[in-house]
């Protein structure tokens, strides 16, 4: 007969007891791989209905020059991109596994998985399982809005699995047998963010930052850390000048250095101001709701930081320390409050002294500033910019929603709180519905951008491709690199960007000559010839040499005359 307490308690066998926390432990790993598995699917769904959006100028471009290349060009001299060689490797990849727009699109949501796993990673490590998976299911839906290009593949997205890998290698160290190999591991990560996009800082930063941080180092110990994360972010942009030099440095610095800063004079001294005030606006518009859970989530920090502060003075300041692991629970009831973030007061073999350890859950906020500041560098304020925000501002939303709903459960006056973010929800559901729902391709691509070389763009490549022959050049007055890419056709000029042809010296005069001796069997205005980079001289060359062949509302192919 089992023996019972007077409570009725039972009293098992401690075998059994075992086998039934195996069991629902393995039942808890199961079901949190499953919502992981389902974030990944969430973030392939929220990026359908735009997957055969026309290709943009910057995909097109860069799946040009990546096809270039792979087929013997050389970078930057003969296939001229302003990127690193991270970013045109990542697009060899896409499109030999699937060179459609669809295909490409699919791999971009694809990457965006591998991302927020990451994400759910660091978000789990920071603030506890329940916020990792509520930044990863966030990150999924955001990261593919059409207000700021979320669903197009650029540089800014691409960015992302590298700079969040950075992070999640820093926070693996913390407490790790060999954490000098993870910080060298973390500063490769991040310098890769750097070969993908030049204005991705945040990862370096991040991990700069945050490598000094450790269980009671000497000072001589938090420098040999800095200097092993150098070390490591290091790492890929010597690799990248190396290849600059072996396959000419002049060309390589031109493109990947020098032509970044000679674009603010083109396009974005005059109109800064206007531009910040529209990028933020198109942020606002969509990402409201992130932006009141992440304030939320700092008025809670430091909140925590407060009541810390106070336990520290009542027990002596630096002699108390926390377990460097405690910052989630092994419990699925962690709390975003002084105990959210389980803080408690305890003794292990590895230990963090209080003032370190409070520094932790803050990562999202400098991660969020040093991603800001990337934003400014650009000068263009372009929506796709602001992709580069969502990684921190997802985990602070997540820590402040987390947050927020157990407080409802504990304090339900608190649900008047929600107002706020349920009305930003609110302003962003009206605003994006429609392209998730009852939106053709092209008509999502009308609304965003207006530009008839987009909305025809199918019509348009079907035409080049009967009037061009293979092999054959065309030139676009000024930019649409995808019709390019679609084609198969080349340009007459390396230079697919209307920037990089108005600015970069001489680049303009010979696509001019080119078209004064008839080498484009077709030329396509997309905006008046006249304007920079124009003259009137590209006018009355096309005048002279070339006539209509094709229109459609917007847009006109001007070919060769017989």
């Amino acid at each position: 007969m089992t023996p019972t307490s007077h409570l009725g308690a039972d009293t098992k066998e401690p075998s059994a007891r075992h086998k039934i926390s195996g069991r629902s432990a393995l039942s808890a790993r199961w079901a949190y791989a499953a919502a992981l598995a389902g974030c990944v699917a969430l973030a392939i769904l929220c990026r359908v209905p735009f997957l055969a959006v026309p290709l943009t100028n910057d995909e097109g471009g860069y799946a040009y020059v990546a096809r270039q290349w792979a087929a013997g060009a050389r970078l930057y001299s003969d296939a001229w991109v302003d990127r690193p060689q991270g970013l045109v490797l990542l697009f060899r990849l896409f499109i030999a596994i699937a060179p459609s727009t669809v295909g490409l699109r699919l791999c971009g949501a694809i990457y965006v998985g591998l991302s927020l796993l990451l994400l759910a990673y660091v978000g789990t490590r920071l603030y506890g399982k329940a916020a990792g998976l509520c930044a990863a299911a966030l990150y999924a839906v955001v990261s593919s809005g059409p207000q700021i290009e979320g669903f197009i593949v650029n540089g800014e997205l691409l960015a992302t699995l590298p700079a969040v890998a950075a992070v999640a290698l820093l926070l693996r160290s913390r407490g790790a047998a060999r954490p000098a190999v993870l910080l060298f591991l973390a500063g490769v990560a991040a310098g890769g963010a750097l070969l993908v996009k030049q204005s991705a800082i945040d990862g370096p930063i991040v991990v700069l930052l945050f490598a000094p941080i450790g269980a009671g180092l000497s000072a001589r110990a938090r420098l040999r850390r800095v200097a092993l994360a150098f070390a490591g972010l290091a790492v890929a942009p010597a690799l990248s000048a190396a290849y600059g030099a072996a396959t000419g440095w002049s060309a390589y610095i031109n493109a990947v250095v020098l032509d970044n800063l000679r674009y603010r004079s083109f396009d974005a001294s005059a109109n800064t101001l206007n531009a910040a005030v529209a990028g933020f606006g198109w942020f606002w518009s969509e990402d409201a709701a992130l932006i009141i859970l992440a304030l939320v989530a700092v008025a809670l920090l430091l909140r925590v930081g407060s009541r810390t502060s106070k336990v520290e003075s009542r027990h002596g300041g630096s002699t108390q320390w926390v377990h460097a692991n405690k910052i989630q629970s092994t419990r699925p009831t962690d709390r975003l409050s002084h105990s959210t973030f389980n803080f408690r007061l305890s003794t292990s073999d590895f230990r963090l002294p209080t003032s370190d350890f409070r520094l932790w859950p803050w990562l999202p906020l400098p991660w969020l500033a040093a991603a800001t500041v990337a934003v400014t560098l650009g000068g263009l304020y372009s929506r796709h910019y602001f992709v580069q925000l969502l990684p921190p501002l997802c985990l602070l939303a997540a820590a402040g929603l987390v947050s927020g709903v157990r407080a409802v459960r504990r304090w339900p006056w608190t649900a008047l709180l929600a107002i706020a973010p349920l009305a930003a929800l609110a302003m962003t559901a009206r605003t994006d519905a429609s392209y998730y729902v009852g939106s053709s391709p092209v008509a999502i691509s009308q609304r965003l951008y207006g530009w008839p070389v987009y909305t025809y763009q199918a019509a348009l490549v079907d035409f080049l491709r009967w009037r061009v022959p293979e092999g054959q050049p065309f030139f676009v007055a000024y930019a649409a690199a995808p019709l390019h890419y679609l084609t198969g056709r080349p340009s007459v000029t390396r230079y697919l960007w209307r920037r990089p042809l108005g600015t970069i010296p001489g680049a303009y005069a010979a696509a001019l000559r080119a078209v004064e001796r008839g080498e484009p069997v077709c030329v396509i205005p997309v905006q008046p010839v006249t304007q920079p980079p124009g003259d009137a001289r590209m006018r009355a060359t096309l005048s002279r040499r070339y006539v209509v062949a094709w229109r459609r509302p917007g847009i006109t192919v001007l070919c060769r005359k017989p």
